[in-house]
């Protein structure tokens, strides 16, 4: 191809040989990013789950059952070896 120019010199023009390409997804990042999003929603759900449990606890925490086990180290019988 070849133009012509004012002062009568011939002048080469390239055509455009850029390619132009669109930008790739990067799933590397995208599985990353799903993956922290599964794990702050697995640990919010256990806060959640220990907060309601734990707030149970404070509920019923008359009863001798709700605590545990007692150590009942003077009863006879009960946590004493005879």
């Amino acid at each position: 191809m070849r133009a012509i120019v004012a002062g009568g010199g011939d002048v080469k023009v390239r055509p455009l040989l850029r390619k132009i390409t669109l930008a790739t997804p990067n799933y590397g990042y995208e599985k990353r990013q799903k993956e922290l999003a599964k794990k702050r929603k697995k640990e919010d759900k256990l806060k959640n789950k220990t907060e309601r449990k734990g707030a149970g606890d404070f509920a019923g925490s008359d009863s001798p059952d709700a605590g545990g086990q007692e150590n009942n180290v003077g009863e006879p019988g009960v946590g004493s070896i005879s």
